[in-house]
């Protein structure tokens, strides 16, 4: 396996915005990336600890995240609350915006028991509405309103085949990747898996692997120290209902890494070594250089944690949906609308399962 300091050799003197070119298994040059080093003081709080399998603890701290593009550089902070049992997740994140009236989230929440995982978004209470959008046969319409109104629903639940967490939300992930990954990859070592970070449309959701190589600390609770994911080469852009694959030019077309995830520093925690400070990095090639040996830096999420909790802090690790939310319910597919998940309305706060939205709509059309 290619040793963890082949990746991050240099790292204190890289070029931000543009790394050397990567394959599986070559040696780096300098990677774009910057050391977030901001020391806090770190509050540790001791319950009874289970054994490494049921492990339990709760981390508090904040991601920074950092975005580049055309338009320059564009950083907001994540504060994030993660609570861990085994396989059992949960992770609250707010954004700090600046009070942005256009930001209509009051959270988002990861929550994940074993093979499903859900994602909520839960809105801000004081929010109204110039217009609405809603999903028709797979296209999306949008509803202009007389006067300002306030939303009906008070969140949105993503429901996931998959225990990763979704793309668009790698503030998130990069807290998953830290604490809640274990189940994921199992044991230290390289193979195919399905993406953490995103590759392209529809890619992770047409079960589709990726090569990728992963360390776990070697300290209990065994927490993730190093992760990259390598692109195969392909571009992946949905076209209508279809997904277009075409290579990627060369030498690009030859696969390149399209993300590390490394653990900057460890801390001690009652004898109990966890991740402090961490980050993800998003590549992407850089068709503007000359040469076509540079990825650059699509995107940077700089973790640190401030506290600590050992112990089970909660028994349910289900998220608590608000009585009026909508659903997007993503393990089936709903054929009557040709679109890969069924979508409802709950008024008590409850998911349903399949069958029982497949007999609401038989009872609102019973000729159907």
């Amino acid at each position: 396996m290619t040793s963890f300091t082949k990746y991050t050799n240099g790292y204190k003197n890289m070029s931000l915005k543009s790394a050397e070119f990567l394959r599986p298994g070559s040696s780096p040059g300098a990677l774009g990336c910057f050391v977030y080093s901001l020391l806090l003081a770190i509050s540790v709080v001791v319950q009874p600890v289970r054994g490494a399998q049921e492990f339990s603890f709760e981390a508090v701290g904040e991601v920074r995240c950092t975005t580049f593009d055309e338009d320059g550089t564009n950083t907001f902070i994540s504060r994030f609350q993660a609570s861990i049992s085994g396989c059992q997740t949960l992770i609250r994140s707010k954004l700090l915006l600046d009070d942005d009236p256009d930001y209509h989230a009051d959270y988002h929440e990861y929550s994940c028991q074993g093979s499903n995982s859900t994602l909520l978004t839960r809105y801000r209470d004081d929010l109204t509405f110039t217009n609405a959008t809603r999903l028709n046969l797979g296209v999306t319409e949008t509803i202009n309103f007389k006067k300002p109104q306030r939303a009906w629903n008070r969140g949105t639940a993503m429901v996931r085949p998959d225990a990763l967490p979704p793309y668009g939300y790698e503030f998130l992930t990069a807290v998953w990747l830290a604490y809640g990954s274990r189940c994921h990859y199992g044991q230290s070592g390289q193979g195919l898996v399905s993406p953490v970070v995103f590759l392209g449309d529809e890619f992770r959701e047409a079960g589709l692997k990726v090569k990728s190589e992963w360390r776990f600390e070697s300290r209990i609770p065994n927490l993730l120290q190093f992760m990259a994911e390598f692109s195969d080469g392909n571009s992946y852009e949905k076209q209508g209902s279809r997904v277009e694959v075409k290579p990627l030019p060369q030498p690009f077309d030859a696969g390149f890494t399209n993300a590390i995830f490394r653990t900057i520093e460890w801390t001690n925690v009652a004898g109990y070594t966890f991740p402090r400070r961490f980050e993800v990095l998003k590549f992407d090639p850089e068709f503007a250089d000359k040469a076509g040996t540079k990825l650059k830096v699509a995107y940077m999420m700089e973790g640190e944690t401030h506290s600590f909790v050992l112990g089970k802090t909660r028994t349910n690790f289900a998220s608590e949906l608000p009585e009026r939310c909508n659903v997007i319910d993503y393990p089936h597919r709903d054929d009557r609308s040709r679109t890969h998940y069924f979508y409802y309305r709950t008024t008590d706060g409850k998911l349903i399962s399949y069958e029982e939205f497949l007999a609401r709509q038989q009872r609102r059309n019973p000729e159907r």
